[in-house]
């Protein structure tokens, strides 16, 4: 099988659908919207653009690329985070990643390498942007409290995989300061190594039923995403004993926590969680998400261990898949991730039942579209008053219309899309 391959064929009426959707969010995002003065929107747009405009060969949004990231650069200031989402490692991810994108040994148009002089402009204007984020996060690194937050979203192993994104020598330098500050603050059980999420990093739902800090075994705020960086980092031979050490001791912990047996969803929002899990599949939390990083882990390691617990995790959600819904359309918890996940998984294994779920639930996506409202005909329900659900504009990656068609793009594309990278699916 080819590296990537568009399980939305071509000449088919649901393709026609999806480039209707996508083109449909394209449209609105080109709109003025002063709601998108964020730094991270301006990312997360910069980061679609750049995909669509490899899609379509098009340089107007190669350029609609570029405006944004330079957008976001202009929106950096003191009160920035380094958080990988929303912060300035999200800015150098998206600086590094776009370069890939748009890089000029890629398919030629009009006789000429495309998009050529774009990953120059880059190349030459945000190489000190990103040199500057490494210098200041390393000095932030040999700073950082215990209880600082360890995740992907806005803590250490969102900043571990920013600098894994074009691997250097500095990157090196903060790749070591993380993995000392997981290994000091890894607890040790019986059951294995895990990390505690402080009560100041937890929202208010959370702090209501774990006052003391509790420990995430989702991917998104959780375990899994310290896993994957471990691996990662012991792949490419940085501090590989102690990483594949660190990576066994909170694998142990986090097959301690699964509830076998379950007949729908077998792990918690958080362990001993007092709330009811839902039941969904999705990329933050739950089965879906743990077996689509623990798959990519096995894959690293070559660990018999982590091989059978991916495979018979992905197993239970391809079994379950049928029974279960999604609440909205989103990447983060939506019909967009699990159809994204289950595409990639059906490219590495060509399962022919991945594949149906995929497509299933990109045909979910689609249905949950409503012309003539909120991004293309996304929007997200955040509330209901009165009886009355009310719906909320949503243009980002995780929550809202971006994400919707970046995973649309990924079925209907031969363009592999290493944008997931940042929710750790490759």
């Amino acid at each position: 099988m080819p590296s990537w391959v568009p399980i939305v064929q071509e000449s088919s009426v649901l393709a026609g659908v999806v480039w209707e959707s996508i083109d449909a969010i394209a449209a609105a995002l080109c709109q003025p919207d002063s709601r998108l003065f964020e730094m991270e929107h301006h990312c997360n747009l910069a980061l679609f653009f750049a995909y669509l405009a490899r899609a379509r060969k098009d340089r107007t949004y190669a350029e609609r690329a570029i405006e944004h990231l330079n957008a976001a650069i202009e929106g950096t200031g003191p009160q920035s985070s380094f958080a990988l989402y929303g912060g300035l490692c999200g800015l150098g991810w998206t600086a590094k990643h776009i370069l890939y994108v748009l890089d000029g040994n890629q398919t030629s148009i009009f006789g000429q390498p495309y998009f050529h002089e774009y990953s120059q402009l880059i190349e030459q204007n945000h190489s000190q942007l990103t040199q500057e984020i490494d210098a200041h996060l390393i000095a932030q690194l040999h700073a950082y409290p215990r209880s600082w937050p360890y995740d992907l979203i806005s803590g250490l192993v969102g900043f571990g995989i920013y600098f894994l994104e074009g691997h250097d020598f500095l990157g090196s330098d903060g790749i070591e300061l993380i993995v000392n500050l997981l290994e000091a603050a890894a607890e040790r059980t019986p059951s294995g190594a895990r990390w505690r999420t402080s009560p100041e990093y937890m929202s208010a739902l959370e702090r209501q039923h774990n006052s003391e800090g509790f420990y995430n075994l989702g991917v998104a705020h959780g375990i899994p995403g310290v896993l994957f960086f471990l691996a990662k980092v012991a792949a490419i031979g940085v501090l590989k004993e102690r990483a594949s050490r660190l990576l066994n001791e909170g694998f142990e912990w986090l097959v301690s926590q699964e509830k076998r047996g379950c007949r729908l969803v077998r792990f918690d929002l958080w362990n001993r969680s007092s709330l009811p899990t839902p039941s969904r599949l999705a990329w933050c939390y739950n089965d879906l998400g743990i077996a689509a990083v623990m798959v990519h882990i096995s894959r690293l390691t070559l660990d018999p261990k982590h091989y059978i617990f991916a495979h018979d995790l992905l197993e239970h959600c391809i079994n379950v898949a049928s029974n279960l819904v999604s609440p909205d359309a989103a990447l983060c918890h939506g019909a967009a991730g699990v159809a994204h996940i289950m595409n990639r998984a059906y490219q590495e294994n060509e399962d022919p039942r991945c594949l149906n779920i995929a497509l299933t639930y990109i045909r979910r996506v689609l249905e949950m579209r409503k012309p003539g409202t909120g991004v293309g005909g996304y929007s997200r329900p955040v509330s209901k008053s009165a009886g009355h659900a009310t719906q909320d504009t949503d243009p980002r990656f995780l929550s809202g219309a971006v994400g919707v068609a970046l995973a649309l793009l990924s079925a209907v594309t031969s363009i592999e899309p290493r944008w997931d990278r940042l929710m750790l699916l490759s």
